[in-house]
């Protein structure tokens, strides 16, 4: 690339970084007047979707969903502003606006004064919202406790339960989306990316749900502000709570425990910090027992008539993650946010062998080893990532928002893997020395150590510009810079690989919302990245576009061209198993891989029930893998590592349908995904064959209950078993210094499957209230209800011309059992505003009073809905049924009434002799 070129690139960021500026300074002499400020209740709860308005003016807006407003435009002089929030009372403050240019007026609203109107707040909120966008799926980590799980609720295991991905992979967190595996999905966490999300074995994610507030999914033609990966997009927004009170809370299961806490920072800001550990425990041991149960024992048929064996794999993993995230407004336009994560892991699977001689022995009855064999086979993992980002959100105006983002994650991986065997004399039990100095010592040694580290620095401005209410524009640059090194080390220095990059990338991106009428909204965007190892400048178009037939139904497409720079390649080991690596591309040995999305669907939705088909295809081009078992003597010829690099191409298609009922006690989804992804690597195999993450048929049931405290769960899967490449047979070749190495023959290309894998879990949790202010969680959890044998994988060893194969199961039926305790303020309180937090008169039952304005009394307690119209609501509680008068409904959310059984929050006062509903609140989860 040439000087001019550079300089015009460079010229052209630092305009688009100026824009801000330049708008700001365009919309100042527009604006003569700005009143900005918070609105909360009385007990300092923010309060988001408050009404703000000039008295007799157009000037209006509404509140964030951290309570703050921004008026601007407003002419010098006096004036009366009003704010209103249905459940609360309308309140009038006169504001003078003199000679400065900004007012700052917070605003406390207090409960509405016997309107007797009945406000209904779910609390508990959808496990899955299906976006009306293509393809987008958000989930809220607060109501993942009631699904199923081994006492840890878990956002990625959870995710796994939604259509079009797979459920099947116990060994890994990572989300397989649409034929797309974990590495081409870009995870971000406030800003910085997350290179690998696996805990304990992968059963966990790295992520913590107490330190999550949501996560958005987009599962393909995702849009132009994101780039660098090639199949989909996994975006989490650290949790702060911006209340007055402090609140803290933690939890403990069978495999660890976990602590929070979320501090105010006076009226501006906020910190939170959350932890996890695993321990070592009796449930511990038994994933670790579950782990290496195979589904035979020793003997049986094996390669040219020789019987295989297998060992049991003993492994120990712990784990820890830690979360930070500091919240403050710096003025009533801008707030910065400082995000903080650290996990690791260590997983030892490390096993002795000891086999005797008579193991050996052939159809003559004679051994055909010497000895008695002793030995271990030592395999280490040690991985983690940290990440940490510095946001700057700015709202100039009404219509103009940006956010600078400083980034930075670390990623690392050391793998070790060793066999060590003696020969030991049956009789004595002492090494066998050879009668001849030349024939070497008894000893077989072989192995490898693998170690994969990664960087990441980003920097990136995006912006959001509504021009009218017809285009909404997105435009933005980020500039990325990656190192990553790896080194590979075969068989004890026989062969080697190390190779250290760094690259950077330079992006630019533009898309614009349309509505050219109500029923219509088009999305074109362009993306487009410079990456400097290559050289080249890469252009992403992508298109949306989302059409309303009518209320209910509604029609969608996406698609476009994404791109992925640093890609995590799969080394093939039959012999002990596939590992994953990172590695950056330089458009020779690795090439830049590419997609082309194309989706198409509909869905038909009503107030309870949502049926969703998408259909969708990708074309996958620099599919990029390591193979270095495959090759017999050719290894030998040449011990070149970076040769063993093959490049191919693939192809992902398949149909997901949903059907989802998404209230009442009884919620939850059916989901079936019929899919194929089909690779086509030339030099691996002449034909085409199934990508080992390929499941032609997977099918989903997810279902969950709730009468009054207690919550029943349960979800089953099934699919279609995973390819595998089988070995056939095997060549022992023994170096000069009396090492040996096997060489494997291969059938074909993942030309068989491993059984088909299905599962069924269920839960049980209970939900006890100490107070208004606190709440506790008890659950227990079964894994694999019926204890179905799920094969992971084999592994093979080849020892005295016997192959050794190991099959690695899942997990059989595991049961578990967990206790959460939050002692913060509910959240749909905060929303009510005062309330009071006493107890029941324990003599009557008769709930305490609080004095509000004129001597009014509000009372308030829980109970469980026996009947509920729109005139009258009894509620049964401990002390016999009660029953309570109702005005009008005023809804604020998605249902008119509560289904009989549902435990609620009622608060009331009390006038002529009768008790008159005021609010209605859903008992929080």
């Amino acid at each position: 690339m040439g000087m001019k070129t550079r300089v015009k690139r460079c010229i052209s960021l630092v305009i688009l970084c100026l824009i801000p500026v330049l708008v700001r300074g365009q919309t100042g002499g527009d604006d003569p007047g700005q009143i900005s400020g918070t609105v909360q209740a009385r007990d300092g709860t923010r309060l988001p979707g408050v009404s703000i308005s000039i008295k007799e003016t157009e000037i209006s807006t509404v509140t964030d969903d951290v309570g703050n407003y921004l008026l601007t435009g407003v002419s010098l002089g006096q004036f009366t502003i009003m704010a209103s929030l249905p459940g609360f009372a309308e309140k009038g403050l006169a504001v003078l606006l003199e000679n400065q240019n900004t007012v700052t007026v917070d605003i406390t609203l207090e409960l509405a004064e016997l309107k007797f109107e009945i406000t209904v707040v779910p609390d508990t909120a959808e496990l899955m919202n299906a976006s009306e966008s293509i393809g987008v799926v958000s989930v809220l980590p607060s109501q993942l406790a009631a699904l199923p799980s081994l006492g840890e609720k878990d956002i990625f295991r959870s995710l796994q339960l939604m259509p079009g991905i797979s459920a099947t992979n116990e060994a890994s967190a990572g989300l397989y989306i649409r034929g797309g595996t974990p590495d081409q999905n870009l995870v971000l966490f406030d800003g910085f990316t997350v290179y690998d999300v696996d805990h304990f074995f992968g059963i966990f994610s790295a992520f913590n749900a107490n330190a999550i507030e949501d996560i958005t999914m987009y599962k393909g033609g995702f849009e132009s502000k994101y780039g660098s990966r090639i199949s989909s997009v996994v975006e989490l927004n650290g949790k702060s709570g911006r209340s007055t009170e402090p609140s803290f809370g933690g939890g403990i299961s069978f495999l660890s425990y976990n602590a929070y806490m979320d501090i105010p920072l006076g009226s501006r800001g906020s910190f939170m910090l959350a932890g996890r550990k695993s321990f070592q425990s009796p449930f511990s041991d038994r994933i670790r027992d579950n782990l290496s149960e195979s589904s035979a024992g020793p003997g049986g048929a094996g390669f040219g008539g020789r019987r295989a064996a297998l060992f049991s794999v003993q492994p120990d993993s712990s784990f820890y993650d830690l979360n930070s995230r500091l919240l403050f407004d710096l003025t009533s336009k801008d707030t910065l946010m400082f995000s903080l994560y650290k996990g690791q892991d260590v997983l030892d699977s490390s096993r002795p062998i000891n086999i005797n001689r008579s193991f050996f022995q052939n159809p003559d009855g004679e051994s055909t080893v010497t000895g008695d064999i002793s030995g271990e086979i030592t395999n280490l993992s040690n991985w983690g990532n940290t990440g940490l980002s510095l946001n700057w959100m700015r709202q100039w105006n009404d219509s103009f928002f940006s956010r600078f983002t400083v980034a930075h994650s670390r990623y690392f991986k050391d793998f070790d893997r060793t066999t060590e065997l003696t020969f030991l004399d049956p009789e004595t039990g002492e090494e066998i020395i050879p009668d001849n100095e030349g024939d070497g010592p008894r000893v077989f040694n072989r192995g490898s150590a693998e170690h994969n580290k990664l960087t990441d620095i980003t920097v990136k401005l995006e912006n959001d510009l509504t021009l009218n209410p017809r285009h909404h524009l997105e435009f933005g640059t980020q500039i990325t810079q990656n190192s990553i090194r790896y080194d590979y080390n075969f068989n004890q220095e026989t062969a080697f690989f190390d190779r250290n990059d760094t690259a950077t990338q330079f992006s630019l991106y533009l898309q614009d919302t349309w509505v050219p009428f109500p029923q219509l909204s088009i999305t074109p965007g362009l993306r487009a990245t410079y990456f400097d190892l290559t050289q080249k400048t890469y252009t992403e178009p992508r298109l949306s576009i989302i059409f309303h037939a009518t209320d209910r139904l509604r029609f969608k497409a996406a698609g476009g061209k994404y791109h992925q720079f640093a890609n995590r390649l799969t080394r093939e080991d039959v012999l002990q198993g596939d590992q994953q690596f990172w590695m950056l591309s330089d458009g020779d040995r690795i090439p830049v891989s590419s997609a082309t999305h194309l989706i198409g669907g509909a869905s038909y939705e009503t107030q309870n029930l949502l049926f969703d088909v998408e259909a969708y295809q990708k074309k996958l081009s620099g599919l990029s893998e390591f193979a270095s078992l495959r090759f017999g003597r050719r290894i030998l010829e040449d011990f070149d590592l970076g040769t063993l690099f093959y490049t191919g191409s693939g192809t992902a298609e398949g149909i997901e349908f949903l059907a989802q009922k998404k209230f009442g006690r009884n919620t939850g989804w059916i989901t079936y995904t019929l899919a194929r992804v089909e690779h086509d690597f030339p030099q691996l195999s002449p034909d085409p064959f199934s990508a080992s993450h390929d499941s032609t048929h997977e099918f989903k049931i997810v279902d969950s209950f709730r009468l009054n405290r207690w919550t029943f769960s349960g979800t089953w899967v099934y699919a279609t078993g995973k390819p595998l490449t089988e070995p056939i047979g095997f060549e022992e070749v023994v170096f000069p210094n009396g090492r040996s190495l096997a060489i494997l023959e291969f059938g074909d290309k993942n030309g068989i499957r491993l059984p088909s894998y299905q599962r069924l879990d269920l839960s049980a949790s209970r939900d006890f209230w100490t107070g208004e202010t606190s709440k506790a969680n008890l659950g227990v959890s079964v894994f694999n209800a019926y204890n179905q044998r799920n094969v992971w994988r084999k592994e093979f060893d080849v020892i005295e011309d016997e192959l050794i194969e190991t099959d690695v199961n899942y997990l059989g039926l595991t049961v578990s059992a967990f206790l959460n305790i939050d002692l913060s303020l509910p959240s749909a309180n905060r929303k009510a505003g005062p309330a009071w937090n006493g107890a029941e008169n324990p003599a009557t039952g008769e709930p305490k009073s609080k004095e509000e304005k004129k001597s009014e009394k509000v009372y308030d307690f829980y109970g469980t809905v026996e009947s509920m119209t729109l005139n009258r609501l009894v509620v049964q509680t401990k002390w016999g049924a009660r029953e309570f008068v109702m005005g009008s409904a005023s809804i604020r959310g998605q249902t008119t009434q509560y289904d009989p059984g549902t435990y609620v929050h009622v608060y009331y006062m009390r006038q002529n002799g009768e008790d008159l509903v005021t609010m209605v609140v859903e008992k929080i989860k």
